[in-house]
């Protein structure tokens, strides 16, 4: 086979067929600078559709953006604060091609350690900015291009700062000829397991629409390969399904459970009636994470966690929310006297939700019940109708769990 998997595409009109000739990178006008103008002006060229939706839509945020790690090519941003980095290279043998991959991940390694202002003050390096110290670069951006007005500007920024805290990042390297063996990244990408990120290899075809003249140019995305999971640094890579190499390199040991991106949560619950608007949901996700909770994605949605700050291996699960808006309380009060500690800690937290729901809390087993026949009820009830009392419910619940979890270490010291 040849190192493409393009066909040239064919244009058919009233005078025939007639086919489109591939453009060659060998051609100075279309060098690597010239990708990063196409890609910065157009970024909807990005395929980030089809690969992280929650990515979706691009806008475009800096060219050439200095990190210690070297100059980012191109960084863009999702309305949800979703950052992606890309990395254009003409690539020409192996060795290139490895180089770009080590280098994109360095940069997703560098702005992993950045903090919400350090990211702000790079943007202001190369964009012109007013001299007010607390102009927002990247929140103006946002507040340009949206037109959703339930788009909240300080989630996004919140957003914004836990991608760069935890890794999670679309990073895509972008070139004339990717190679499909792709095995050569699994000693990368196992070195940076512990970051959330996604990396997409997509080839560009450019392909001339008139044979006399450079302009206009058919220009074809495609997805090359992506990372599909990394779970306990191992890696899997799928490439397109329809071609003869499949690269697929590493794949899950069987004892191993894999969790589904988070990403696909969002996307799901989009339009969904009970789950209200997903900017209030992903504050309060938000919120709760700043609290203690943690946010768990499973297979039918994500469960709101806290660990046993007693120092059990019990996890008090506070709700889980299906992919369709839907909240099912956790069984915490079992959960809470398993492990010792006052079983009313979960009564106070579950009796003014079932006010809220119409409901009554089973005085045995702790449920919810007297709602609906599944014990459930829209999230929204929770991020929008009783937000701000919600959110003063469980740091009480969380207090009351680490207060006690306190009085059990101490009785635990003094017994030894």
């Amino acid at each position: 086979m040849g190192k493409t998997q393009y066909v040239d595409p064919h244009i058919v009109d009233v005078d025939g067929v007639r086919g489109l000739k591939r453009i060659s990178f060998t051609d100075r006008k279309f060098n690597e600078s010239w990708i990063q103008n196409l890609l910065f002006d157009n970024p909807s060229l990005l395929p980030t559709m089809d690969i992280e939706p929650a990515f979706s839509p691009c806008y475009s945020v800096a060219r050439e953006l200095p990190t210690e790690a070297g100059s980012i090519d191109l960084l863009f941003v999702s309305p949800l604060g979703y950052l992606t980095i890309v990395e254009t290279k003409l690539i020409r043998n192996p060795e290139a091609r490895r180089e770009v991959v080590a280098q994109t991940l360095d940069y997703a390694k560098e702005l992993s350690q950045w903090k919400y202002d350090d990211l702000i003050e790079a943007i202001r390096k190369i964009r012109v900015s007013p001299l007010n110290k607390d102009y927002d670069p990247l929140l103006e951006i946002f507040k340009g291009k949206t037109e959703d007005e339930d788009l909240d500007p300080i989630q996004f920024q919140r957003s914004v700062s836990q991608c760069l805290r935890h890794g999670r990042f679309l990073l895509l390297i972008i070139g004339d000829k990717i190679s499909e063996d792709v095995e050569g990244l699994v000693k990368y990408l196992q070195n940076f397991a512990h970051l959330q990120f996604t990396m997409g290899l997509i080839e560009l075809g450019l392909f001339r629409m008139d044979e006399k003249s450079d302009r206009p140019i058919l220009v074809v995305p495609r997805v090359v390969a992506r990372t599909s999971e990394i779970v306990r640094a191992i890696v899997r890579i799928e490439g397109d399904e329809n071609l003869q190499k499949l690269p697929v390199v590493v794949t899950p040991e069987k004892d191993q459970k894999t969790s589904p991106p988070l990403e696909a949560f969002w996307e799901a619950i989009r339009g969904k009636a009970d789950a209200g608007t997903p900017g209030k949901l992903q504050s309060l996700l938000s919120q709760l994470e700043e609290m203690g909770l943690y946010v768990d994605p499973i297979e039918s949605g994500v469960a709101l966690r806290f660990p046993d700050p007693g120092g059990s291996s019990t996890e008090f699960r506070f709700f889980r929310v299906t992919k369709e808006g839907r909240v099912r309380l956790g069984r915490i009060k079992q959960q809470l006297e398993r492990e010792g500690y006052d079983g009313k800690i979960a009564f106070r937290y579950l009796n003014p939700i079932a006010k809220w729901v119409g409901g009554r809390v089973n005085p045995e087993k702790g449920d919810l019940e007297g709602i609906t026949s599944d014990h459930m009820f829209p999230i929204k009830v929770l991020s929008e109708s009783h937000r701000e009392e919600y959110l003063e419910l469980v740091k009480k619940t969380l207090d009351e769990i680490r207060a006690e979890a306190e009085k059990k270490i101490g009785n635990r010291l003094e017994e030894k």
